[in-house]
């Protein structure tokens, strides 16, 4: 039995191009689809994710959307809140501590956190 051939792969202005021939142009999809060689159903895909989306549609591998984007962002943000929430739980009063006894607390505890946040947290010089 014989496995399917490679997926084509449409950039986005091929696909706009080919939902607006139908949708601006009056032509039909069957026949816009059999001049381009796409599957008709393919291009009705298209149309409803280009109404869907408007001009997010059709993101491509890799590219987020705005709303992913913020999402990605977002978790980085607090995946970064939680890390500093959990070094300060780790340091308790040590801001009120010698400068030495924090730089003591970013050595002992680098593997764990990364250095330029704890001291970043604690009030230090990166180079000290």
């Amino acid at each position: 039995m014989e496995g399917r051939g490679e997926r084509k792969v449409y950039d986005w202005r091929f696909k706009i191009d080919a939902v607006n021939l139908v949708t601006k142009g009056g032509r039909k999809v069957k026949d816009v689809a059999q001049e381009l060689g796409i599957d008709a159903n393919t291009r009705y895909h298209w149309k409803k994710e280009l109404l869907r989306e408007g001009e997010e549609a059709f993101p491509g591998k890799g590219n987020l959307t705005a709303q992913e984007e913020e999402i990605r962002r977002l978790r980085q943000e607090l995946k970064q809140a939680e890390e500093d929430r959990e070094i300060v739980k780790k340091s308790p009063g040590i801001l009120l501590q010698r400068r030495e006894v924090r730089y003591r607390f970013v050595e002992d505890h680098r593997r764990q956190y990364r250095v330029g946040r704890m001291c970043w947290l604690l009030a230090l010089s990166r180079s000290g």
